[in-house]
This record gives C-alpha cells, structure tokens and sequence, in this order.
C-alpha cells in the first residue's frame, strides 16, 4: 500500500493517534506509504500533533495532506517540530504538505516555513487559513533569508493577501519556482 485516502471520517485526535503509530512503524525507505490523505477529520492541534510525531523514523511518507481539519498556530508549530526532527536525524522524506482551509496564521506560518529548513518540504499549500499581511511579511523576510532553503512552491490562495503582503512577497519571488496568491 503506497496511497491511503483516509477523508471525511471524523476520526478525531484518537484517530490521528493510531495513524502517527503506524507511520512510525515504516522506517524502511523502500517500502510504506508514499501518500497519505487524512483531510476533514476533526483532529485539531492535539491530533496534528500525534499524528505526526510518527514522520520522525519515517522514511517513506512523500505527500501529507491535512485539510480541514481545524488545526490552529498550535498544530502547525507541533507539525513544524517533527518535520524539523525528522530532518535532523536524518529521515526527511515529506516532501508535499498541505494545510489547506486550517486556521494557521502568522506564527503557524513562522513555524511551518522555519522546518522547511532542516526539514524537505517542497510544496506547501496553505490556501484558505485566513493568511492575512503580516504572515506574508514573515514569510518573505524567512525566504528572503533562506529559512526555506527547500521549500520550492508555496500556496497561499484564498487568503486575506492585499497589495501590502503581495509586495512582501513579491520581493521574495527569486527563492520559489511557484507562488499562488489567486482569490485575494
């Protein structure tokens, strides 16, 4: 089994419990879950955060998606934890991460950008979160100093971006491949 799609369950924090130990059992790189959609399950920030204190012995894990599913500043920085602990010890293999309609904001954003350091986050989407102009700030201020050194395609549709944060990152805009600011 490569691809699990696990949406609309209302699995809860439990659920995300017993999901976070099975990807801690698949610490061998050639064989596992690649991707794993887990969308709309009520986890909130406690649930994100058990869910994914198994990425830190995975090797496998590619695409991790976790849509609506209510996860705040809080859950985004206990995301961000294990994506920089599995970098660190050597494990990064999340490469795709989406945050999709959460409500992760200026600190969530910090936190989530910071990981893509230590961490192999490629593509982050956190369209529909309520993004507003100072997240985009810190954002470009973290690109712009290689806070995000992997991090090649981000996606902050469907936000509260003005002209103010558009500049922001605009002046960002050497560092990524893709930036999709659309329905600002």
């Amino acid at each position: 089994l490569t691809a699990l799609d696990l949406s609309q369950n209302q699995a809860g924090p439990d659920g995300a419990a017993a999901l976070g130990e099975l990807l801690a059992e698949q610490t061998a790189p050639d064989h596992g879950l690649q991707s794993l959609r887990f969308d709309n399950n009520a986890i909130g920030n406690k649930g994100a955060g058990l869910l994914t204190q198994g990425l830190t012995d995975n090797r496998r894990l590619a695409e991790l998606h976790l849509c609506r599913n209510e996860i705040g500043c809080d859950g985004a920085a206990k995301i961000a934890e294990q994506l920089r602990d599995q970098g660190l010890a050597g494990n990064a293999s999340v490469t795709t991460l989406s945050l999709e309609w959460n409500q992760i904001r200026v600190d969530g954003c910090r936190a989530l950008l910071g990981a893509c350091r230590e961490g192999r986050v490629e593509v982050l989407d956190l369209g529909w979160n309520g993004v507003r102009d100072d997240a985009c700030v810190a954002v470009a201020q973290l690109l712009h100093d290689g806070g995000a050194s992997h991090l090649r395609e981000l996606r902050l549709h469907h936000n509260h971006v003005s002209a103010t944060g558009g500049a922001a990152l605009g002046a960002a805009l050497g560092v990524l491949e893709a930036l999709d600011v659309s329905g600002n």
